[in-house]
């Protein structure tokens, strides 16, 4: 009886020490995978920084050059984005959302310039997203 007794004992006490092994390892890993973590987070605010202050220096460069920039999807005829000097050129109001899809009825393209905006838009049907900037040959409005 004894003996089995030892057995049972030997038995739970090595249950054991795996048991603490595997957990040792699982806590490692926790460790590794939280400081990799801790890593990433630092990068992401790093990345976070640097863009905006690239940000803040491309709306610097678009007022001082009386430049501005602004993204459309093609495919939705949707504005993406329109840069604050996109809007100033314009004579608008910087608004949440991005300027009207219907600019030319509303007047931001001058009817001179509806030609030019058609050779820009048309090779650019297939294309998801065009891309552009217009400087300061629109006389701003103010």
């Amino acid at each position: 009886m004894i003996v089995l007794l030892a057995a049972s004992q030997r038995s739970r006490t090595e249950s054991l020490r795996r048991t603490r092994d595997a957990l040792a390892a699982t806590v490692q890993e926790l460790k590794t995978v939280n400081e990799a973590l801790h890593t990433e987070n630092a990068e992401r605010k790093r990345a976070e920084g640097a863009l905006r202050q690239s940000e803040t220096h491309l709306a610097e460069a678009q007022r001082l050059s009386k430049t501005g920039s602004w993204v459309w999807n093609v495919k939705t005829r949707e504005n993406v984005f329109w840069s604050r000097e996109h809007y100033r050129i314009l004579g608008s109001i910087p608004t949440r959302t991005a300027g009207n899809t219907r600019s030319r009825e509303n007047g931001f393209i001058r009817l001179t310039c509806v030609p030019l905006m058609r050779t820009l838009i048309e090779p650019s049907r297939n294309k998801v997203i065009l891309r552009c900037t217009i400087g300061s040959f629109f006389p701003a409005v103010r």
